[in-house]
């Protein structure tokens, strides 16, 4: 039985194939993500709270004057 034909024969056109598949859901699926991110974007933004009570930064250059 001749391996080597088979091999070339079969192996390499899919993962050929499989490549290609993989390349046009990709594309399909960071269309997908542009369109949310568009409209995320568009979205109007909710005032964040803060994380921390007081500011860091401020209480160093309050005690260091």
């Amino acid at each position: 039985m001749n391996y080597f034909g088979m091999f070339f024969s079969f192996m390499i056109p899919g993962l050929i194939l499989g490549a290609m598949a993989v390349a046009v859901l990709g594309e399909k699926k960071g269309a997908g993500k542009a369109g949310a991110r568009a409209r995320r974007c568009a979205a109007p933004q909710e005032e964040k709270t803060k994380l921390y009570i007081c500011d860091l930064a401020a209480e160093l250059r309050k005690n260091a004057a």
